[in-house]
């Protein structure tokens, strides 16, 4: 007997047929891809590691410290008072007071780090040479290996290129979130952000922003650790990014989410007791603050990259 001719299928067969498959392939994925470990976990261990390791991680961030006041020179004068009165105008007074509060000190890091272009390029190269060292002191310890602050500066600081490839790449992804944070900054400068409807609008403008920026970033930042590692091509850590991060990668960003919102009150609930009680020294409080995210970000980030490895 001879063949049947098998049945062409239809074009709305075919679009069925791909959707099944890719829910499959997608299903496969998350049940073959490993557990993303807690956010505590990562937080208790970390804390383990600064109290064994404060010495040698301590004397690197005062360094970074140095080199920020030193080069970026950052202490520039900044009018608390016209800053809040600003903010009142934008969204009113009253009740919401603690909200404007809040919203003058995310104002105040925001000035603190409206740097011209040379201290904006020295700010830049001052945070790589000296992540890379961090980076270089916390590879050392997951490994139990001697680390030394000098050989940190020193031996750190090979990789420098591809970190900073993967680093200007990182900066493309950051446009959705560049974008949503100058509509809803415009919108504050002309208080179009008086009614309630029109502040959640720019806010929900500015949330998914950062939702975009944050899943395009991911892979990224894992990336961006991999890259340190001697020997590894841009390209190849960002293949590695892509092989971890298989099937799990929304829950990384709702972990990465959830840290950097509980940084967000880490950095601000201390900065309100400053601009309420001491204002005159609030610059400075923002400068340290920000020279002491270096090795907090890093701390985290590069937990939840050899966590996601070993899994």
């Amino acid at each position: 007997m001879a063949n049947k001719k098998s049945r062409r299928l239809k074009p709305s067969e075919m679009s069925t047929n791909r959707l099944f498959s890719w829910l499959y392939r997608k299903a496969q994925e998350r049940e073959n891809a490993g557990k993303v470990p807690t956010l505590r976990s990562n937080f208790r261990r970390s804390l383990s590691i600064v109290r064994r390791y404060w010495k040698p991680l301590s004397i690197c961030t005062a360094i970074y410290g140095v080199l920020y006041f030193l080069f970026v020179r950052v202490l520039t004068a900044v009018n608390i008072d016209e800053l809040s009165e600003s903010v009142v105008a934008a969204f009113g007074d009253g009740e919401e007071s603690f909200l404007t509060e809040v919203i003058t000190v995310g104002s105040l890091f925001g000035e603190s780090t409206n740097f011209n272009s040379q201290s904006g390029f020295l700010f830049v190269v001052v945070t790589i040479v000296s992540s890379l060292a961090m980076i270089w002191l916390l590879r050392h310890i997951w490994g139990e290996k001697r680390v030394s602050v000098r050989d940190a500066f020193y031996q750190g600081m090979y990789p420098m290129v591809p970190f900073a490839l993967v680093l200007g790449f990182m900066l493309i992804q950051m446009l959705p979130f560049s974008i949503a944070a100058f509509i809803f900054q415009t919108a504050i400068n002309n208080s179009l952000t008086v009614t309630f409807v029109e502040r959640l609008f720019f806010m929900s403008v500015l949330a998914t922003g950062i939702v975009i920026s944050a899943y395009l970033l991911v892979g990224s930042i894992v990336a961006l650790y991999a890259s340190t590692v001697p020997g590894t091509r841009p390209s190849e850590a960002r293949r590695a990014a892509k092989r971890v991060l298989r099937g799990r990668r929304f829950l990384v960003v709702k972990q990465v989410l959830i840290f950097m919102i509980l940084t967000g009150f880490v950095a601000t609930a201390p900065m309100l007791l400053v601009v309420w009680q001491v204002p005159q020294i609030s610059i400075v409080a923002v400068a340290v603050m920000i020279v002491l995210g270096m090795p907090w970000f890093n701390l985290y980030f590069y937990g939840l990259y050899r966590d996601l490895l070993d899994e």
